[in-house]
């Protein structure tokens, strides 16, 4: 061994970079390749939180950026495939069921169930919660984004998440435990990168900036996770069924488990600067 080798750490012995006439980025990550993508990643992960760009409104340039990136194409025919080896899902897909339920249906449930909760969750215009009226999908894949946006609030009460910072990176963790443990490994992917990337980018900005919350963004994760995987497939629920039954009830009828209230609010309201002082630390129960 030379002088020169004794200078390279042990790891990197034998490592030969690649070199490329491009004089721009590339890579084998569609991913990485994409400018924009990059450019959200960065900023959205390290940056501080404040009322000139509210952290509600960061989802909406994700879901945007991930329509350019990802091939609609691949995933309809992971869908096709999935179809034909997934009798559940299958299903699901063919009935195309899409939600017509109005505010006033929820204003008339009875008091502290499914569809009053979310009701009243809508008038106070709770973390921008709002109904997403039935539209004709455009295709396979345009019906699964369809019915991630029109159920979205609704995996917040039965999943016992707030509806606040902390609750939405609950639902996400949910949804990422919930699509791998019900659909193939190659779609659950697919599906799973906006709510993998709208999760994620809770834990660095805690940790960096708001480290007195850190603990309790990791309870609700614990128990997202958990609830995820315990629970059936999340993604084709009805929830029409359940409207006038109380969150524990609707659970029961609609095979969902290991669900537990988990009120993030305060810490939410730290994370987010709207106050001044963190909540006492909560403890994760494993």
């Amino acid at each position: 061994m030379d002088e020169a080798e004794d200078d390279v750490p042990y790891l990197m012995r034998g490592v030969t970079r690649m070199v490329t006439d491009s004089s721009v980025l590339i890579s084998s990550s569609e991913y990485l390749n994409d400018a924009e993508l990059r450019d959200w990643t960065a900023y959205i992960m390290l940056r501080r939180n404040g009322a000139d760009d509210p952290p509600e409104t960061e989802t909406v340039d994700l879901a945007r950026i991930l329509g350019r990136v990802q091939s609609r194409g691949r995933i309809e025919g992971l869908i096709a495939e999935e179809r034909r080896t997934n009798a559940a899902f299958d299903a699901w897909m063919s009935e195309g069921f899409v939600s017509t339920f109005t505010l006033d249906d929820l204003a008339a449930c009875p008091a502290g169930s499914v569809g009053r909760v979310l009701g009243s969750r809508i008038a106070a215009g709770a973390h921008g919660a709002k109904l997403v009226p039935a539209r004709e999908a455009k295709g396979p894949y345009d019906y699964v984004l369809l019915r991630r946006a029109q159920t979205r609030w609704l995996e917040h009460i039965v999943a016992g998440a707030s509806f606040d910072h902390f609750g939405e990176s609950t639902t996400h963790f949910v949804r990422l435990a919930n699509l791998f443990e019900h659909l193939g490994a190659d779609l659950a992917g697919e599906l799973a990168v906006f709510h993998m990337l709208a999760a994620l980018r809770y834990m660095p900005r805690t940790v960096l900036h708001y480290p007195q919350v850190t603990m309790t963004l990791l309870q609700s994760l614990t128990r997202a996770r958990r609830f995820g995987i315990a629970s059936g497939p999340i993604f084709s629920l009805k929830y029409e069924d359940v409207l006038k039954l109380s969150p524990e009830m609707a659970r029961t009828r609609l095979g969902l488990a290991a669900a537990e209230d988990i009120d993030t609010g305060a810490a939410s309201a730290f994370w987010a600067e709207a106050l001044d002082e963190a909540p006492p630390r909560a403890a994760i129960n494993a």
